[in-house]
Formats: structure tokens, C-alpha cells, sequence
């Protein structure tokens, strides 16, 4: 079975939508695809501001700190005799310092002054011992030469920082330490209560440098160990450029940025919900969906009218086209909207117009040929009882020839039947198909014996005969026989049409690819009621004409490829001219 072709109308449609879907699909998706990187790197800045921000703070706190042991350790071994207690009210000891700095700082949990041998020098509150410090923060501190900080120390009143400076003398090395505990729920509280700029579900996670989450509370500060979601976190880059997405159970996707807070060596992570992010994109995204299907729809519509609009022609065509091939070949394509439409329309019923000519001129040759092979047999038939007849006349015109009304009779009925001999040879030469054999010849020749052919009845009426011919002999090349009837037809037409004394010119031009006769006599002319059908078998404007003549100087004349032609002149007579293809004329 064969495959069913695709109409236009669905090719052009499917096509149409093709060509429409596949642009808006990429354009979509660019355009998606660029406004997510475009937000994603708008959220990075934004967020990275944020954490830089919020490190800077602690970072700020920490050159406070560091500021201040600097200060005290200076003003707290200045020489002034150890006190027996800690926190006494002498303006001259050396915890003095230490309690106002305590009081002027709401991080401070307690400031300690300790000799090189970890003595106690002076506190800013009673402190029985020393021994509160980490051991291995005692050791970090007497190997340093600047502001040590601890790692966040568990306390039952709760997490803390113990920072430390040494002060160290130019003869006598270390002469001591100056600590300070710092109180983290001040330091921390503005960063993890303050959640401007993060969006509703953001929030801020900071990991201590012992990996332990530090969680801001109502009653104060509380270290807790990370859950699965925090510990996927600590994978992540310290610093990271872009924002990380991560999924977890319950949560969704999140975004999460990191950076490290160096003096402390705390991790801070800041947290923001994936699709509060992608909120407005979201949107976008399904508005752009609304507006791809309605354009989808508009363009179907669009498409489906363009196609039934572009492929109605052609049915118009194809019906009509069924219509000729059924036999109604007087059926024409009606006019058609669309300047393409109108011409290929206008174009195929020209053609058909052509064709039904050509198809009435075939019916003419093959009528004209039946009726040419009919005609040849009846003149086979008809002349030798023509003959017979034409040599009894003579015979009684020789036996009348003196009796003037009998030899009357006779030379008219010899006549008659002279001009039906003449008739049946040109009846016969018609019908009788003719075959084109081409040679080379010499024109001037040619020419000087078609008119010899025609001499006797130019004497007759005393008519003149003149030719006109290039100057330098020329050869020609066409069918010498076949021409030269039809020029002596002209000829004879010519002196026949002429009255007497008059002349019948010949005028030959060559030019580069044909050679023209024309022949004019000063007869009366064509008459109008035959001009249009002077060529046409059968159409004569003479009495005693047979109407074959021209019609054989036609048939001769497009053997050779060629023309004739017939008009009357405005002085009189009338004009033929016969032109034949010359391609290969030479002098």
C-alpha cells in the first residue's frame, strides 16, 4: 500500500508551529536561564555583604578586646604593690583599671591580671584562684607574643572566650599576663537576632572552631552538637564564591553561603530558602508558560488560516485541472486573492487558451489531411477520364474549327476542363505530403528562372517583371524546388491580380539569419472579407481561382521553418512576403 502524502495544508501548519515553538522555546529558556544566573549572582553579592558584615562585626569586638588587654596589662604592671584581695577600692591598685573596663564593656565577663608565675596581680572580680584558665591556653599565652583566644570554653554559667595578652619588658622578658573572659551571647546576639536582608526563612549558623554549634537562646547561649544538615554544611568550602544549594528531608533546598571569622576561627554560615529565592523567577517562569501556550494557540490559529488560505488556490487548481481532464475543456481557474494566486491562474488559463488553438489547428491538420487523402484518390480516379475528355474536345475542335459558334462551344469547353485539370494538380499537390530536402544554391540563378517560369503570361497582359537583388551573388540554403513553386505562385498571382502595362516586383533581402521575398504587384488589392483567410485552402479572391495556391506557398513557407505574409499597400496593389530562416547564408 502506498504512503499517504502529507497535504500542504498540514505541511505548511505543521511547519508554521514548528518554526514558531522551536524560537519561543529557546528564547524561553535563555531568557530563563540568564535571569536565574543573574539573580543567583545578585543573592551571591547580597549575601556575601551580609556575612562580610556580620564577621566584621566580631571582628570589631575582637580589636576592642585586643585594645583593651593591650591598655590594662600596661596600666596593670605599672609598679604599684600587690594587693592581698582582688577588687579593692584604692584608687592606686592595680585591679582599679581592670573594674572599669569591666564596667564600660557588657562582653566582659571578668579581666584578671597575673604575674609571670601565674599570679594573681588583680581581678575585676573576686577570683580565688587561677587555675579557671584552659591549661592549654596557659601555654599558648606564654609562648606568644600578642592577643591569644581560646576556644569556647563550656562553663555552667555558660559558653565563654578567654582572650590573652602578655606583657612582655626589654631586660626582664615576661612580666606578666593580663586575661579577660568574654561573655559570647553579646557578641553573637546582634548577629543571630539581626536577620535583615536575609528574607523570612533565613538564618545564620555559626560553628565554633571545635566544630559545635554556637545557638543564641532566650536565657543565654548554648554550644550543641551538629545535626546531619550542619554537618553536610562543614563539607562546603570555608570561603565559598557562589551559593551552595543543598537538599534536606522537610527543609527543601536551601542556599548556603560560608565564610570564616579568622581571629576566632568560627565558621558562619548563612542559610536562605531555595524557593524563597527563586520566588519572583518562579513566577516568571509560570507566567512565561501562560504566555507561551496563549501564544502557541494565537500562532495555531494564525497558522491554521495562513495554511488554508495559501493551499485553497491550489485546490481551486486541481479541481479545475479534474475538470479539463474529465473532458470540460472550456473550464478556467476563477479569480484567485493573493497577487501569486491571480498570476499562476492567469498563467494556466492562458496556457489552456493556447492549447485549445493548438488542439482546433490539429483538428484542422488532421481534417485538412483526411480531406487531402480523400482528394488524392478521387483525383487519381478523376484524371485519366479528364484526360480522355480533354483529348475528345480537341479532336472536335479540330473538326468544328470552321464553324465559328460550334468552334465558340468547343474552345469554352476545352478551357473548363484545361482549368479542372489544373485544379485536380493543385488539389493533388496539397493533399500530397510534402518532404523538405535542403541544398546549397546560387540566388541570382534561381531567381532569373522562376522568372522565365512566369514570362509567358506576363507577355500575355504585357506585364513587366523587375527584381531587385544584392549586388554580389549569394548562396542560399532551402528546398530549390518547393521555393521556387512558391515563388512562381507569387509570381503568377501577381501578374494574374495586375492589370495590363502594369509591373510585378521582386525585392530579395538578405540579412545574417534569414533571407525575405517580397513580391508587390498594382493589382486591386486583397479584398477585406478574405485578408484574415488568404492562406486558408479553399479561399480565393479570383473568379476562376482554386484557393490552393497560397495555401501551398504557406505549407512550402513553414516547411523551411519560415513565414508569409500578405497585405495591401497604401498606393495600391498588393504585397507577400516570404521569409525563410538563413543561418548559413554566404556571399
Amino acid at each position: 500500500m502506498a504512503k499517504q502524502k502529507l497535504r500542504i495544508q498540514h505541511t505548511i501548519l505543521i511547519w508554521m508551529i514548528v518554526l514558531t515553538i522551536i524560537p519561543i522555546a529557546v528564547v524561553s529558556f535563555q531568557g530563563f536561564h540568564c535571569a536565574r544566573q543573574a539573580l543567583i549572582e545578585t543573592q551571591n553579592a547580597h549575601l556575601q555583604t551580609v556575612l562580610s558584615g556580620k564577621a566584621a562585626q566580631v571582628e570589631q569586638i575582637m580589636d576592642v578586646v585586643r585594645s583593651d588587654l593591650h591598655l590594662l596589662s600596661i596600666l596593670s604592671f605599672s609598679g604599684v604593690p600587690e594587693p592581698e584581695k582582688g577588687c579593692c577600692e584604692s584608687p592606686s591598685c592595680t585591679c582599679n583599671p581592670l573594674s572599669k573596663a569591666l564596667g564600660e564593656k557588657a562582653y566582659y565577663n571578668n579581666l584578671v591580671a597575673f604575674g609571670s608565675n601565674w599570679k594573681i596581680k588583680g581581678s575585676a572580680r573576686p577570683l580565688n584562684s587561677g587555675n579557671e584558665l584552659p591549661e592549654k591556653f596557659r601555654k599558648s599565652l606564654e609562648s606568644a607574643s600578642g592577643l591569644v583566644f581560646s576556644g569556647v570554653v563550656e562553663d555552667k554559667n555558660g559558653p565563654k572566650i578567654v582572650a590573652g595578652c602578655p606583657l612582655t619588658g626589654q631586660k626582664e622578658g615576661k612580666r606578666g599576663f593580663i586575661t579577660g573572659t568574654l561573655n559570647i551571647a553579646p557578641i553573637i546576639r546582634p548577629i543571630l537576632s539581626n536577620l535583615t536582608g536575609i528574607g523570612k526563612s533565613g538564618r545564620i549558623i555559626l560553628i565554633s572552631r571545635s566544630g559545635k554549634v554556637i545557638q543564641l537562646e532566650k536565657d543565654g547561649v548554648r554550644l550543641f552538637q551538629p545535626d546531619k544538615m550542619t554537618l553536610k554544611m562543614m563539607k562546603l568550602p570555608k570561603k565559598t564564591i557562589m551559593p551552595e544549594t543543598l537538599s534536606f528531608p522537610g527543609t527543601g533546598k536551601l542556599l548556603v553561603e560560608s565564610t570564616v571569622i579568622p581571629t576566632l576561627g568560627w565558621r558562619m554560615f548563612l542559610v536562605s530558602s531555595y524557593s524563597e529565592t527563586f520566588r519572583w523567577l518562579n513566577i516568571l517562569k509560570e507566567r512565561a508558560i501562560i504566555t507561551g501556550i496563549i501564544v502557541f494557540i494565537f500562532v495555531l490559529f494564525a497558522a491554521a488560516r495562513m495554511a488554508v488560505r495559501i493551499s485553497a488556490p491550489l485546490k481551486t487548481l486541481a479541481k479545475t485541472a479534474n475538470s479539463i481532464a474529465s473532458g470540460q475543456i472550456s473550464t478556467r481557474v476563477p479569480s484567485l486573492s493573493g497577487k501569486e494566486a491571480a498570476d499562476v491562474a492567469d498563467a494556466f488559463n492562458r496556457m489552456m487558451d493556447k492549447l485549445s488553438r493548438l488542439q482546433q489547428k490539429l483538428a484542422h491538420s488532421a481534417s485538412l489531411a483526411a480531406i487531402g487523402e480523400l482528394s488524392s484518390s478521387i483525383v487519381h480516379e478523376m484524371r485519366n477520364p479528364l484526360s480522355s475528355v480533354k483529348m475528345n474536345l480537341q479532336a472536335l475542335r479540330e473538326k468544328v474549327k470552321e464553324d465559328p459558334d460550334y468552334r465558340e462551344l468547343s474552345e469554352i469547353a476545352l478551357s473548363q476542363t484545361i482549368r479542372l485539370e489544373n485544379m485536380l494538380t493543385e488539389l493533388l499537390g496539397y493533399g500530397k505530403p510534402m518532404k523538405i530536402h535542403k541544398n546549397r544554391f546560387k540566388l541570382h540563378k534561381f531567381l532569373e528562372s522562376c522568372v522565365n517560369q512566369s514570362l509567358a503570361i506576363a507577355t500575355e497582359k504585357n506585364i513587366q517583371i523587375t527584381t531587385e537583388l544584392p549586388e554580389n551573388e549569394v548562396e542560399i540554403t532551402a528546398d530549390k524546388e518547393l521555393l521556387s513553386r512558391a515563388i512562381v505562385n507569387l509570381l503568377r498571382n501577381g501578374i494574374e491580380a495586375g492589370p495590363e502595362k502594369t509591373t510585378v516586383k521582386v525585392l530579395i533581402r538578405i540579412s545574417r539569419n534569414r533571407c525575405c521575398f517580397t513580391i508587390t504587384d498594382q493589382g486591386p488589392g486583397i479584398p477585406p472579407a478574405i485578408s484574415n483567410d488568404i492562406f486558408k485552402p479553399f479561399v480565393t479572391g479570383k473568379d476562376n481561382g482554386t484557393g490552393l495556391g497560397l495555401a501551398n506557398v504557406r505549407k512550402i513557407a513553414r516547411l523551411h521553418g519560415g513565414t508569409v505574409t500578405a497585405k495591401n499597400m497604401e498606393k495600391g496593389g498588393a504585397c507577400f512576403q516570404l521569409c525563410i530562416p538563413q543561418e548559413e547564408a554566404s556571399t
